[in-house]
């Protein structure tokens, strides 16, 4: 059994060999040197003669990419909260200001209540503020008046003082002369007892001036500590107000942010779209930046590619590429529109963006291409109907100097419709065979 299944191996490899020697003519008559080819007689399936030619035909590379909207909104949560309801679904289409989801409002309406008693009562305060600053001034104006009365009194005090030191100096001048003159015989008892009684008198009102500067003073002094005081009451309630007004300032924002995130409890439509993605349902909860829905405008698409590094300096800002998308049988035009300034640093590609006109059954994500021309350089295309395969091998019939037909391995690029790009095997000015098809 084993011999058996070898045998079969070995004669499987042996035809093969014959076939591949037969093929490249080993069991014809030898060529010439330098020639692998076998003339043959017209072949019965020709149908024509085509002449090989080259032009100047520039390279396209191809590069991969994919549908993606133009204008792609994703809606996010601001808050932290439960998600009550979401109205639309995967492929709706929503209008501008349409309600697209609401997040339990209970929490945030009690906060801004409780910021707007804030406000009153900062209000009530401020006015309370006020009326105590009113009287704080009403109180100041008194006491400086009172003080003014008393820096007037001390003044006129001192003034008496000052005419009562005069007084007494001249009236103990004129007892001191009476006194003399009474020791010496020349002035009366009398004279003497009315000069000695305005002296005594001058003394006294010496000292009542002074006693009564003296409590000019007191009075000054005390008025002074008095003004002190209503003047710090003044300032104490100027702060009041101050403080009462940045209460107020501060529980007017408390309301202002309130009112802001109950705003956020309800979400709109920023602009008219299409629901692409959902990723919360009722009863979710949200937090700020959790994704909620993404919205696209399916009108609005573009064709995002990735090309070479190497070829960034090709891409024209406003200018018009070839694209197409396989999956619908459409080829058309894209404008660029955008070029990423910076290379990926793992496949060293660019990130290209196009602008695509919508067609029936285009949608964001579908695989695309983007054709970029690059330099000409001399190609030879044929027919298609030229061509003869053989499983994995190539071949045509070319006719030889002596207008014979002989086959020639050639090596085939791309495809271009019905004409196929030859890499090797001919040369322009040949001539070669159109085939009839089978």
């Amino acid at each position: 059994m084993k011999k058996s299944k070898a045998f079969i191996g070995v004669s499987l490899v042996f035809g093969m060999i014959v076939f591949i020697a037969w093929m490249t003519g080993v069991f014809s008559s030898t060529l010439a040197p330098g020639t692998v080819e076998r003339v043959y007689d017209t072949p019965s399936n020709i149908a024509g003669e085509y002449k090989v030619q080259s032009a100047a035909i520039p390279e396209i590379y191809e590069a991969i990419g994919t549908v993606n909207s133009q204008k792609r909104i994703v809606i996010s949560s601001q808050i932290r909260g439960v998600v009550s309801s979401v109205n639309y679904k995967e492929g709706n289409s929503v209008n501008k200001n349409d309600l697209l989801l609401q997040i339990a409002d209970e929490e945030f309406t009690v906060k801004l209540e409780q910021a707007r008693q804030s406000v009153e009562m900062a209000e009530a305060y401020r006015q309370q503020a006020i009326q105590m600053s009113i009287a704080a001034q009403a109180n100041f104006t008194r006491t400086q008046y009172q003080h003014s009365s008393a820096q007037s009194s001390l003044s006129q005090s001192e003034q008496q003082f000052q005419s009562a030191q005069a007084n007494l100096k001249k009236t103990e001048a004129q007892y001191e002369r009476i006194k003399n003159f009474r020791s010496q015989g020349a002035a009366t008892q009398k004279d003497f007892e009315e000069a000695e009684s305005q002296y005594i008198q001058a003394k006294a009102a010496l000292e009542q001036a002074r006693l009564g500067v003296e409590s000019a003073k007191a009075q000054l002094s005390g008025s002074g500590e008095v003004l002190k005081s209503a003047q710090a009451g003044v300032e104490q309630a100027r702060l009041g107000i101050e403080g009462s007004v940045a209460r107020l300032a501060q529980g007017q924002q408390f309301v202002k942010e309130a009112q802001i995130a109950l705003g956020y409890t309800k979400i709109y439509a920023p602009d008219s779209s299409v629901v692409a993605e959902k990723h919360v349902e009722p009863g979710d909860l949200a937090w700020p930046g959790k994704t909620l829905l993404v919205l696209h405008k399916p009108q609005e698409l573009q064709l995002e590619a990735r090309i070479p590094e190497s070829l960034r300096g090709r891409i024209v800002l406003n200018q018009k590429y070839t694209i197409s998308i396989d999956s619908i049988g459409y080829k058309g035009e894209g404008e660029a529109i955008e070029a990423i300034p910076s290379a990926d640093p793992v496949s060293r590609t660019f990130l290209v963006k196009l602008k695509i006109s919508h067609q029936e059954g285009m949608y964001p994500g579908m695989f695309g291409k983007m054709f970029v021309e690059l330099a000409a350089t001399e190609r030879i295309f044929i027919p298609t109907s030229c061509i003869m395969r053989i499983g994995q091998f190539t071949s045509v019939y070319a006719k030889s100097s002596s207008q014979k037909w002989s086959k020639r391995f050639v090596t085939l690029g791309k495809t271009r419709g019905s004409q196929i790009e030859v890499l090797s095997g001919l040369n322009p000015g040949e001539n070669i065979a159109l085939l009839r098809e089978q």
